[in-house]
């Protein structure tokens, strides 16, 4: 099996079989699927190599650790309207030696409040890096290593704690450092 569509409500215990028996999919369509609770358990498609594609479902609250690390997901990211956290190591890669091709955008919904540690940690989004105004935390290495982030980075009203090592090692980050008044 190579790719499936979701139906129908899904929790970690659904997620642990799809880990288990379908080892090489490449393609998940979740869209019209009910999370438990509106959230993507922790682990949730960690380590499913092959996985390239992943379709968000419509409604989704909160992106648990390590849901897609070691996955090889490819092209923008593009979180739908309605996250509110993106937990530690979420879109971690190299996790196992695999890295991921998120090589196009990474969109970020006004709903963010919360990106934990590592959460896209050595990711090759290639795109300036849009942190939308309800932010309010951004953990410890959250974007380390994305060194193809480019242009300006302007920090968020809403942010209240940026953690050490956020933004390491992303030397595309050479435009202004815009930091709200306050």
């Amino acid at each position: 099996i190579r790719c499936i569509k979701l139906v129908g409500q899904i929790d970690e215990t659904d997620c642990e079989y799809i880990r288990k028996s379908m080892p090489f999919v490449e393609a998940i369509n979740a869209h019209d699927v009910s999370f438990k609770n509106n959230v993507i358990p922790r682990d949730a498609f960690s380590n499913l190599v092959c996985l390239r594609n992943f379709v968000f479902p419509k409604v989704l609250k909160i992106i648990r650790s390590f849901a897609f690390a070691g996955t090889q997901l490819e092209g923008d990211l593009i979180i739908p309207e309605g996250v509110e956290r993106i937990e530690e190591c979420a879109f971690y890669t190299s996790w196992r030696e695999v890295e991921n091709n998120l090589t196009g955008r990474l969109i970020l919904p006004a709903s963010l409040r919360y990106i934990g540690e590592s959460a896209f940690e050595r990711c090759k989004f290639t795109c300036e890096l849009l942190l939308p105004d309800q932010l309010e935390y951004i953990g410890v290495a959250a974007f380390i290593n994305c060194n193809r982030l480019f242009g300006n980075l302007v920090i968020p009203k809403g942010i209240s704690k940026i953690e050490n090592s956020c933004f390491q090692g992303t030397k595309g980050l050479n435009g202004r450092l815009i930091i709200p008044e306050g």
